[in-house]
């Protein structure tokens, strides 16, 4: 009677772990990963499941940055017509106040509406959509040839003075000019000796580099160079690269030179050695110094120490940072905070216009080209001012570069097109994949769904059968126990 008993119990919990598994099975059908795993599938068709379905929504997260993407670019296509519309009326203005004849009042009349005109336009150029520049100046039609090289020495007259945090007596120096962009790259090689300098780079009011109080071996007219390479931009962080120079030996470093190249043997000036003497040395204080620690780097075990950090890009190391940019700013400062002789030279460029990537490294991308509407400058004046009307001349030149823009927008719009027929083909191989995938997957699992069903069914009733009995034997072993006592 006990083992009848207990066959009935492990009956009741064998029917109840079958119907709660096709339970299982059934309440995921539209999940093929657990599908997988309830059909005993093993490991290697889970995990084809698994691939697939990632797959899937990797697709689905594609679709979407593409439609994303198509919302973009009908924003700049709404921008360019507004460009347009602009840069005629703009012209119209322009061709007005060129009659010679036009006295002061009026022609100052249309000088204000050519203003406030060129401020929209300028406006249209730094709009977004979606938090992102919708534009990229450098991918305007005009181009402007900027040069910022500068060598400054102690010898240059000092700006002013002020006194530091520290109550000691500084000098500085300053170089700003307007790069027309408000993105770039700046390569600046310094040389302070050991007493330091503190080199910092300005966009408009903002700092965006700082190397704090730099050291180098001996004096500024002594031993190696340290460089480092400042890049910044619109909606991307502000980095920074050092390299480690050895273009200088103990007895001088060769400055410039007659062939303008430094780390060159001319004029007297003995070749470089390959050693890097700004990697360690003791400054004057007798304390410590160098790149390494200045920049908090362990000695890799190369020469220079750092080979392992060159063409990596920072935001912080050590002591020097670099800071969020100013997209509103064009103007470049570079600033020198000294008590002693210094040397510094640097270059501005423009950074490589990179193609914007739409969607996942692990799926079907697009590349797009950049688009940039125009900055509205004169590029064949010193220093690129705005276009104006403001005087007859002006008014000519304004007719000419305004024309150069409105030509270059039709540029812009063939690139638009091409742009977006690229994300149209992608989105369409992207859902024809998807709907391939979504085939896969709903058939993993699926011809058992119906002998699942009758699976629950049987379980059921078995279960309620043996229950029925189990009250039985219960009843009747019951009885026997009171029979017996």
């Amino acid at each position: 009677m006990f083992g009848e008993i207990e066959t009935l119990v492990r009956k009741i919990d064998y029917s109840s772990m079958k119907a709660e598994h096709s339970i299982k099975k059934v309440g995921n059908a539209g999940n093929a990963v657990r599908q997988s795993a309830l059909s005993d599938a093993g490991a290697g068709g889970v995990n084809f499941a698994a691939n697939i379905e990632n797959q899937r929504r990797f697709k689905k997260g594609s679709v979407n940055a593409f439609q994303n993407a198509m919302s973009m670019m009908q924003a700049q296509s709404d921008a360019i017509r507004q460009a347009d519309k602009i840069y005629n009326q703009m012209r119209t203005l322009a061709h007005q106040a060129a009659d010679p004849l036009m006295n002061d009042q009026d022609r100052s009349l249309l000088s204000d509406q050519f203003n406030d005109l060129r401020e929209r336009a300028r406006e249209l150029g730094n709009s977004k959509f979606n938090d992102v520049y919708l534009f990229d100046g450098r991918a305007a039609s005009t181009k402007y040839e900027i040069n910022f090289s500068e060598g400054l020495t102690n010898d240059t007259p000092s700006d002013g003075s002020f006194v530091d945090e520290n109550g000691d007596t500084l000098n500085f120096w300053e170089v700003t000019k307007d790069v027309i962009y408000n993105t770039g790259k700046i390569s600046i090689d310094v040389n302070g000796g050991r007493i330091g300098e503190r080199y910092i780079l300005t966009q408009g009011e903002k700092i965006i580099f700082d190397t704090d109080i730099w050291e180098t071996n001996g004096n500024a007219k002594q031993f190696d160079y340290d460089r480092f390479i400042v890049e910044w931009g619109p909606g991307k962080p502000t980095t920074f690269q050092f390299i480690a120079l050895s273009d200088g030996n103990s007895t001088e470093v060769d400055l410039d030179g007659a062939d303008g190249i430094k780390g060159t043997p001319d004029d007297g000036v003995l070749p470089s050695d390959s050693n890097f003497d700004n990697k360690s040395f003791s400054n004057t204080k007798g304390d410590p110094s160098g790149y390494l620690l200045q920049l908090g780097l362990s000695d890799d075990g190369t020469s220079s120490g750092v080979e392992s950090i060159q063409g990596r890009k920072f935001t912080s190391l050590g002591q020097v940072n670099a800071f969020t940019s100013d997209p509103n700013s064009t103007s470049l400062t570079l600033r020198i905070e000294s008590s002693s002789l210094f040397q510094i030279d640097s270059s501005y460029e423009l950074p490589e216009i990179a193609p914007e990537i739409v969607a996942r490294n692990e799926d079907m991308q697009v590349e797009l080209e950049r688009l940039g509407l125009g900055l509205l400058r004169d590029p064949k004046e010193n220093g690129f001012p705005l276009i104006s009307i403001d005087t007859f001349e002006n008014a000519g030149k304004a007719i000419a570069s305004l024309s150069n823009e409105i030509d270059g927008l039709g540029k812009q719009l063939g690139r638009l097109a091409s742009n977006f027929n690229r994300v149209q083909n992608a989105i369409g191989a992207t859902e024809e994949m998807g709907n391939i995938h979504e085939s896969v997957l709903s058939s993993i699992g699926g011809d058992g769904l119906t002998q699942d069903l009758l699976n629950i069914s049987k379980a059921r009733i078995n279960r309620a059968q043996d229950t029925a009995l189990l009250s039985q034997a219960m009843s009747i072993h019951q009885d026997l126990v009171n029979v017996l006592i």
